[in-house]
């Protein structure tokens, strides 16, 4: 049993009984493989540690260029593990360029990691960058659906940046090639987000066509967390439609959803709760309108949402 109380696998005992013998690039192997474990027990700190010592013993030496771009990933992961997302954008950064200079497909796993990363960071455009990077070299592969994931985020960068009609063009372009496939959950999230972006643009008529389709599969396939979702923007499209009456009735469904499935998602019951507000106001419920907005104003004191 080690210090985390865990039990340690035999491979893993052997590993820490011959490392003060091991030299070179064994040594280093030997802290990657044991960083790997410490992460897959969750303990990041630790895994962070052994992650360094690997990358550090792999600078010393010469042509350990695949040891050394495996080991700046592997403090990569545990740093973004650790919530410290600009030091493992960094190290993610250096593991890419060690990845292209040798040639290995790595790379692009590596880059599609970072776009990721970078989103969540609010870089924006730096993430639309490598996803349509990612996107470009998929095609060329042969890789079609891997193409429209990272068309999609591509697209959810872009919406980010307020640029919801080239966004909806990447959203397009990736469901061609989930319909091309058969892949119907995806085609709906790409219906789902294409709705949402018209949302953004204020074009209600459309985007009802696309909620609307988004949501039969959604239903067919018992997707509540997406049905709740996709209630809640097919509201704000009926909203923008002057419908409030036909929005309230979807709002609710959605709300009862977010507020009977368990765990309640409070960002997300804001979210439903700000598109009730709309419809309330356009039915001149005034007192209602009141009522829910304290209910999203002791929310959005902790959650400090940007919601359009």
């Amino acid at each position: 049993m080690d210090e985390t109380g865990h039990e340690c696998p035999y491979e893993e005992a052997d590993i820490w009984e011959a490392l003060p013998k091991l030299v070179g690039h064994e040594k280093g192997r030997a802290y990657f493989e044991l960083s790997n474990a410490a992460y897959s027990r969750g303990n990041f700190a630790r895994s962070l540690t052994l992650a360094e010592s690997a990358r550090d013993l792999f600078l010393e030496m010469e042509n350990e260029e695949e040891g050394l771009a495996h080991s700046y990933a592997s403090v990569a992961y545990s740093l973004n593990s650790l919530k410290k997302l600009p030091d493992a954008i960094e190290q993610m950064r250096k593991s890419i360029e060690v990845f292209k200079s040798i040639g290995l497909k790595d790379e692009w796993t590596m880059r599609r990691n970072l776009a990721n990363w970078m989103q969540t960071a609010k870089r924006f455009e730096d993430s639309g960058v490598l996803f349509i990077k990612c996107a470009e070299r998929e095609l060329f592969e042969g890789c079609e659906v891997q193409a429209a994931l990272d068309f999609f985020g591509y697209a959810q960068a872009l919406c980010e940046l307020d640029k919801d009609e080239d966004a909806i063009k990447q959203f397009r372009l990736g469901r061609e090639y989930f319909k091309k496939h058969k892949e119907v959950f995806r085609v709906a999230e790409a219906d789902f987000f294409i709705g949402r972006c018209l949302n953004h643009l204020e074009d209600g008529f459309e985007a009802e066509v696309y909620l609307r389709k988004a949501l039969i599969t959604f239903e067919l396939g018992e997707y509540v967390g997406r049905q709740s979702q996709a209630l809640s923007q097919l509201g704000r499209a009926l909203t923008f439609q002057q419908r409030y009456e036909e929005a309230l009735e979807e709002l609710n469904k959605a709300h009862l959803m977010i507020r009977h499935n368990g765990c309640v998602n409070f960002n997300w019951l804001f979210i439903v709760q700000k598109n009730m507000i709309r419809a309330l106001k356009g039915l001149g419920r005034d007192k209602e309108v009141l009522e829910l907005q304290r209910k999203n104003d002791v929310l959005d004191e902790t959650l400090e949402l940007e919601y359009k």
